[in-house]
C-alpha cells in the first residue's frame, strides 16, 4: 500500500510536484507567521517524523535494484539529466524530497534565532544525506552518488526559506 503511494508521487507530472512544494511552502510561512512556538515545535517534530519515514523509505527500503556503484563526479546527474527526462525527474525528486525535512525541521527549532536554525537545519540534513548514500553504497542498494547529497542539500535549504521570509513577521509580534 504505502508502496503504491510512493509510486503515485514519483510518477505524477513535475508540474503538479512543483504545484505542491509550492503549496507546503505557503503554508510553512503562514505556520511561521501564525502558530506560537509550542505548536510550530509540535507541528515540526510530526512532519519531521513523516518526512524522515518518507526518505527513508525513499531511499533506502524501497530500492531493489542490485549493484553497488559510487558516482563522485559533481554534476554528473545534472548533466545527464539535460538529456534524459528519467534523470531529470531523479534530481528533481531529490530537490523536492526534501523540502518538506528543512520545513518541519526549521519550524521545530524555531527558538534557536535564523543564524542557528539555517546552520543546525542544513548540517542535520548533510548527515542524513551522507548517511542515506553510505547505506546506499555499503548495503549495494543502487548509486551512491554526490549530486544526490547536492541535490538533497538544495531542497532542505528550500524548505528554509519560509522560516527567514516570516522571521520579520514574527520578530514584530515578539
Amino acid at each position: 500500500m504505502f508502496y503504491d503511494f510512493y509510486l503515485q508521487i514519483y510518477r505524477m507530472p513535475l508540474w503538479l510536484l512543483a504545484l505542491g512544494t509550492l503549496a507546503l511552502l505557503v503554508l510553512a510561512v503562514m505556520g511561521h507567521a501564525f502558530l506560537r512556538k509550542k505548536a510550530k515545535r509540535i507541528v515540526g517534530a510530526i512532519g519531521c517524523i513523516f518526512a524522515l519515514i518518507i526518505i527513508v523509505y525513499a531511499t533506502v527500503l524501497s530500492r531493489s535494484e542490485p549493484g553497488q556503484g559510487l558516482v563522485l563526479i559533481p554534476g554528473y546527474s545534472f548533466l545527464k539529466a539535460t538529456y534524459s527526462a528519467e534523470y531529470l525527474r531523479m534530481v528533481l525528486m531529490n530537490i523536492a524530497m526534501f523540502v518538506p525535512w528543512g520545513v518541519f525541521l526549521s519550524m521545530f527549532l524555531c527558538a534557536n534565532g535564523v543564524r542557528k536554525n539555517i546552520l543546525i537545519t542544513l548540517g542535520v540534513s548533510l548527515g542524513i544525506t551522507v548517511l542515506i548514500e553510505c547505506i546506499q553504497y555499503f548495503f549495494s542498494l543502487g548509486c551512491a552518488e554526490l549530486d544526490d547529497v547536492i541535490c538533497n542539500m538544495i531542497g532542505a535549504a528550500i524548505g528554509i526559506i519560509p522560516y527567514g521570509a516570516a522571521y520579520p513577521i514574527v520578530k514584530k509580534e515578539n
